[in-house]
């Protein structure tokens, strides 16, 4: 007990500091610090500081460090800026990753150094250039439709992303983001076949994978409003849409932004293992780093203009 000109004053409690929290109270603090937080690559502006509570003294560094990658978000540009990021980083780290937002270029790769022939690599097949990765979300964004290119390939560009990231590795829940419905008019790949109404067939597919009653599903979502972007992460300015097979005159094109939400059914085993990955790009990845490759020009440029290389 304490006085003050005799006044008697009670037990003054602590000032109220992070370290005088329990440590459990810290981690959710931390935890809740770096969710809100996106680590952005690639983009003119550059990204959040988002570090610099691991400054603060040796306890804080010890206890925060481990939870920074598993819940901050990394938003990269390019599949080639994400690539870039992910090839500096440890197995440990990769496997901690849970958050990624990528723009879907494709990638046109040289076997080798003759530079005979190249091959056009959708964003799909980088994932199983990294074992281990097992993300809770995965946002991609069409490249195909934004404006960069409305000639070759774009439709069916889209739709093989779409059709190959369904039956990929890596990922427990994806969200894929496209400007129109109008790559559902491709009809490319099926020999004279129709084609399986959308998402009807991604959803049949999906549910073989990981079972009839696992809650494994594909849903797409189109715009209430057209030329709107983002409208589709909405739930009050969006509405569930289903295109008819493509050969069928009742599949109307529409300038509407589309969103295609897939989930893996309970239990399933969605680590990428990396045993998908092309023999081409596994031989050059065991000669030379992914730098190494850039610098040697066996990497095309894809950016400007997605099937510009086609």
């Amino acid at each position: 007990m304490a006085t003050v000109e005799g006044v008697q004053l009670g037990f003054m409690p602590a000032p109220s500091t992070l370290l005088g929290m329990p440590v459990e109270l810290r981690l959710m603090i931390y935890e809740r610090l770096f969710r809100s937080l996106t680590v952005r690559h690639g983009f003119e502006v550059s990204s959040v500081k988002h570090s610099s509570i691991l400054s603060t003294c040796r306890l804080i560094h010890q206890e925060a460090k481990p939870l920074l990658t598993p819940n901050i978000s990394f938003h990269f540009r390019s599949t080639e800026r994400m690539v870039d990021h992910l090839m500096i980083l440890t197995p440990e780290q990769i496997q901690s990753i849970r958050y990624i937002r990528v723009k879907a270029f494709p990638f046109p790769l040289y076997p080798n150094t003759d530079f005979d022939c190249y091959t056009t690599y959708g964003f799909p097949y980088t994932l199983s250039m990294f074992p281990g990765l097992q993300l809770d979300y995965l946002a991609v964004e069409d490249c195909y439709h934004d404006g960069l290119d409305k000639g070759g390939f774009v439709d069916g560009g889209t739709y093989c992303d779409i059709d190959t990231l369904i039956l990929s590795d890596g990922w427990k829940e994806l969200h894929y983001t496209t400007p129109t419905t109008e790559f559902l008019t491709w009809d490319g790949g099926y020999e004279g076949e129709r084609p399986p109404s959308q998402p009807a067939g991604w959803n049949a597919d999906m549910q073989d994978r990981d079972g009839k009653g696992s809650g494994a599903s594909v849903v797409m979502y189109v715009s209430l409003e057209p030329g709107v972007a983002g409208a589709t992460s909405h739930p009050t300015s969006r509405e569930i849409y289903a295109a008819a097979p493509q050969n069928s005159d009742s599949s109307p094109n529409i300038e509407r932004e589309v969103l295609v939400v897939a989930r893996r059914g309970r239990n399933a085993v969605y680590v990428q293992d990396g045993s998908m990955l092309d023999p081409p790009i596994q031989n050059l990845l065991r000669q030379m780093t992914w730098q190494e490759i850039k610098q040697k020009g066996l990497l095309l440029e894809a950016e400007e203009g997605p099937c510009d290389h086609l």
